[in-house]
């Protein structure tokens, strides 16, 4: 899949939202489900149903597809019109369209629901490829749950990110562009907010009475990811200090949100209104902006749109494949998706390089595995304990065989491993990966 490709198949997907080609019926998803299946493992064409499943899943190495849903949360359902309360940790977004008021002193109704609609059926479709339950559509915005009671809570967080980050990637390659396209001339954009709220924070309930009720949340997180999706500019993703500290999520992929006043630019650090708590101390809540796009340079998205992510070069004869294991040159346990889930602290996890052929690489060849460490317990360390590992290859028989590296995973958080290929002294191939350690 080249990067013109991914660019077509998501603009198409967003065009068929636009002009309402949409499954109608969950009889049209099982018709999905098993055209995907039969494709597994492999990058399937778009078709007219699902199309960012499609794109997104086999990515991040998922081969089936997300059942929709909305609502309660499936976990909870049996709370429903009881006063029966559960906890369990969930990461909540909540994404708006900004200014969609205007759109409809702009536009007729009917251009107003095309526009909407195709911003919110891509929204819920990218949580769902990222196994989250949307609960509530409000007008021009989406709320969505990640997580649940047989869910790693690490993972959750990191589904919640992955969502918010290819949104926003959706709406620069694709959204912004096809409706300006389309005539839409208005300065189109969206706001995403995220936070997580652990084990004793929030509490699961039904809210009215039998017949009209619903199951939700109840937490200060959840309360929190709306206001923070607010005070995100456009096109922007918010993330609060709870999510971020929760991960030990990198410094480095965040910013300080800035505002103009006086001719000045002023840091907000911290969630607004600053509420005080019961001492009337004010709470000082801290809210970051995700640099979502640098983030997705990490991930599996990355080799297939050198354009938005061009520090990293492709060669299709070229294949790496990451395990975890046990122990070092030990059995090989899981494949390992990088940005795709956490991995147990003390795991090892095994880089193997293969090449098939490639007129462009010639003897001697070097592979370099470097790696750069983030986080509070990195830091205790030297360096963040970063390194790297070169490894020379002098024939073409033990490259094609392929060349393995052991990492050992020592530090809670995300973590980059830049694999690159010298030949003759220059680089001819970079690929960058997303570590995550719980």
């Amino acid at each position: 899949m080249t990067s013109s490709s991914i660019r077509s198949r998501i603009m198409s997907g967003f065009e068929s939202y636009l002009n309402r080609q949409q499954p109608s019926s969950l009889v049209e998803f099982s018709e999905a489900k098993i055209a995907m299946a039969s494709e597994a493992k492999s990058l399937p064409q778009i078709v007219q149903q699902y199309h960012f499943q499609k794109i997104i899943r086999p990515l991040w190495g998922k081969y089936d597809l997300a059942k929709p849903a909305i609502g309660d949360h499936p976990d909870f359902t049996d709370l429903a019109g009881t006063n029966n309360v559960e906890y369990c940790p969930i990461a909540t977004l909540f994404m708006d369209i900004e200014s969609s008021t205007r759109l409809g002193v702009i536009y007729n109704p009917e251009e107003v629901f095309k526009i909407k609609n195709a911003f919110i059926a891509t929204a819920i479709e990218v949580i769902q490829s990222f196994d989250g339950h949307v609960h509530r559509i409000m007008g021009d915005a989406v709320m969505a749950f990640f997580g649940g009671l047989e869910v790693i809570p690490e993972n959750a967080v990191l589904k919640a990110l992955n969502a918010a980050a290819m949104i926003q990637y959706i709406v620069k390659k694709a959204i912004i562009p096809k409706l300006n396209e389309a005539g839409f001339e208005n300065q189109f954009g969206i706001r995403i907010g995220l936070d997580y709220g652990s084990q004793n924070e929030v509490l699961w309930s039904s809210y009215g009475f039998p017949g009209s009720n619903e199951v939700t949340a109840t937490s200060f997180f959840v309360d929190s990811a709306s206001k923070l999706q607010h005070a995100a500019p456009r096109n922007s993703v918010m993330i609060g200090q709870s999510l971020r500290d929760f991960i030990s999520f990198p410094f480095e992929l965040l910013s300080i949100k800035k505002t103009q006043s006086g001719g000045q630019l002023t840091e907000e650090p911290y969630l607004l209104p600053n509420i005080t708590d019961r001492e009337k101390k004010p709470i000082n809540y801290r809210q970051y902006i995700f640099n979502s796009l640098s983030y997705l340079d990490y991930s599996p998205l990355s080799p297939y749109d050198s354009d938005e992510f061009s520090s990293q070069t492709n060669f299709p004869s070229i294949m790496i494949s990451v395990h975890t294991a046990s122990a070092k040159n030990g059995q090989l346990e899981d494949v390992y998706t990088h940005c795709g889930s956490f991995i147990a602290k003390e795991k090892w996890l095994c880089f193997e390089i293969k090449y098939t052929a490639d007129a462009e690489l010639r003897m001697p060849l070097k592979v370099r595995f470097a790696v750069e460490n983030h986080g509070e317990e990195a830091n205790k360390d030297p360096n963040n304990g970063n390194h790297y590992t070169d490894i020379d290859i002098k024939t073409n028989a033990s490259f094609r065989y392929g060349i393995k590296h052991w990492e050992h995973c020592c530090y809670r958080g995300l973590h980059y491993m830049t694999v690159s290929l010298y030949s003759q002294g220059a680089v001819k191939f970079v690929r960058k990966f997303g570590i995550c350690i719980s």
